[in-house]
């Protein structure tokens, strides 16, 4: 297939799956938290950090997983790539039985651990009992996830996540509205979600890859071993990220209060929403990179940097400007029974670090491709340490409580960014250390010429229901568009940039 065309398949698939899934998220949300409570559902959020922090012992060995077996699949090499997939696959069955014990533990004594009304905690301890049971399922079956990856059919992943939310949503409404209300039903209706992905990945893999088999005679030790050399620094890193992103719920549970974990885990939906179509877009160009990579072709690798930073970058400016101006009267909607105000505060907080992390988020694909993960990973730990520390500082002799939980590591994350990691991507991919502050700095101008002309806009209008937050939210956007094209374009750019869009829909694909 084309690769212009098959870039454009799996990118028109992978946000018409994101769409999806923010549908689900944006009307299933408020209907919980107005059934259960915000408190009761900030510890879904919480537990599902727990999962993040179990996670960084399996990302060792599971993150380096698609790129080994990717490059030796790609060479023809099916023996090496078979001992990646099965020593993988057998190394996190040890992995989930281990897990087994702690999770265990955490569920029993749960509300020792951390605070919990005495009334949620029986429906919590269910809650998180389901949620670990999904995270230990998923590192069973992560490996099978490499055949959409290896063979870039990322449309079939997004397909498959498409049925399996549609699921996740049909058990959430149906428990929520038929049955007593308890929060647990999240946690069942996720591992059905996970379920049906693990099966469908397997039947992928035997479809796509089918040269690719489990067999203990492929296990090696040697692999192991390898994956966990390179591995172990995204582990690292992925440790800076839980201080930096993820540690904010349990230190606002335990120094703030529940109620007000609550608040801020509601108010990090729409930045985590923002934060997942970046990863979404930029995800689309790591199996072209990859392989682009194994081939030795240096000059289509930075070909699809520059086209992911185009259209990061577009991702970024206009949700991030649209949001600014409408965040106000989108949780006032959404919400009606949280303060909009501070919630907006909490979610403009939250995105501070894409502001410039967005456009050029695919240089951490291309470091970890290249394998060059090590320094980015101890200034990951650097900074997350530094936000912890400052963050229970402030929170300790301030009273601004979530507002520095939420703020502080966007202000760090900002500063790691510009002046240590996108300067040491540069000097690893053989470019000038100040390529990429061109095109962040036109991303920051985009951004706020459209807050300017939107929020002069929003003065003269009163949104107060949900037709009219559509209505100014395509005009919002469309200028948005209009700006970053503008600014942040070339003609040749917008050439290339609509040929892609015209070939997702030039004429029906065979899958």
């Amino acid at each position: 297939m084309n690769k212009n065309k098959q870039l454009a398949i799996n990118l028109t698939a992978q946000i018409v799956g994101f769409v999806v899934n923010f549908g689900i998220g944006f009307f299933l949300s408020p209907f919980i938290v107005r059934t259960v409570g915000s408190e009761a559902y900030g510890f879904v959020s919480l537990g599902n950090n727990f999962v993040t922090y179990a996670t960084l012992l399996s990302t060792a060995l599971n993150s380096m997983a698609s790129r080994f077996v990717t490059i030796h699949y790609v060479k023809d090499d099916y023996k090496n790539a078979n001992a990646y997939f099965s020593s993988v696959f057998f190394s996190n069955v040890f992995l989930a039985v281990a897990f087994t014990i702690p999770a265990t533990f955490i569920v029993l004594f749960l509300e020792k651990l951390v605070n919990i009304s005495p009334e949620l905690v029986y429906e919590v301890k269910i809650l998180w009992t389901f949620i670990f049971l999904n995270f230990l399922i998923s590192i069973v079956g992560s490996i099978f996830a490499v055949a959409t990856f290896t063979t870039n059919k990322l449309y079939l992943s997004s397909i498959r996540s498409i049925i399996a939310q549609l699921i996740r949503a049909a058990i959430l409404f149906v428990s929520f509205s038929l049955m007593p209300k308890y929060i647990w039903y999240i946690g069942v209706a996720s591992l059905a979600q996970n379920l049906y992905c693990t099966v469908t990945n397997i039947f992928y893999t035997k479809k796509l890859v089918p040269e690719l088999k489990v067999k203990r005679s492929y296990f090696d030790i040697k692999k192991i071993k390898e994956l966990l050399s390179s591995g172990v620094w995204n582990s690292i890193n992925s440790l800076g990220s839980t201080l930096l992103e993820s540690l904010d719920l349990l230190i606002a549970n335990l120094f703030v209060g529940s109620k007000e974990m609550g608040i801020l885990s509601v108010a990090k939906t729409v930045p985590s929403l923002i934060s997942s179509l970046i990863s979404t877009v930029v995800g689309i160009f790591m199996p072209t990179l990859t392989i682009n990579f194994a081939k030795d072709d240096k000059q289509s690798m930075i070909d699809d940097i520059k086209l992911s930073m185009k259209i990061t970058g577009l991702v970024t400016c206009v949700p991030i400007s649209v949001f600014i101006i409408l965040g106000d009267s989108f949780y006032s909607l959404w919400q009606p029974t949280l303060d909009s105000k501070v919630l907006q505060i909490l979610s403009v907080l939250s995105i501070s670090s894409f502001l410039v992390s967005g456009v050029v988020n695919v240089i951490f694909s291309v470091l970890t491709v290249a394998n060059k993960v090590k320094v980015p990973a101890i200034v990951q730990v650097g900074t997350g340490l530094a936000n912890t520390l400052i963050v229970l500082m402030l929170v300790n002799v301030t009273d601004l409580g979530i507002y520095v939980v939420a703020g502080v590591s966007g202000i760090l994350c900002i500063i790691k960014n510009l002046f240590i990691i996108f300067p040491y991507a540069c000097k690893c991919i053989g470019i000038k250390k100040s390529t990429f502050y061109p095109e962040i700095i036109k991303c920051l101008i985009a951004i706020v010429i459209s807050c300017f002309v939107g929020l002069f806009v929003d003065k003269f209008v009163n949104i107060d229901n949900w037709i009219n937050l559509i209505f100014f939210g395509i005009i919002y956007a469309l200028i948005g568009f209009a700006i970053y094209i503008v600014f942040c374009t070339n003609k040749s750019d917008r050439a290339y940039l609509k040929n892609i869009v015209l070939k997702a829909f030039k004429k029906k694909t065979n899958i």
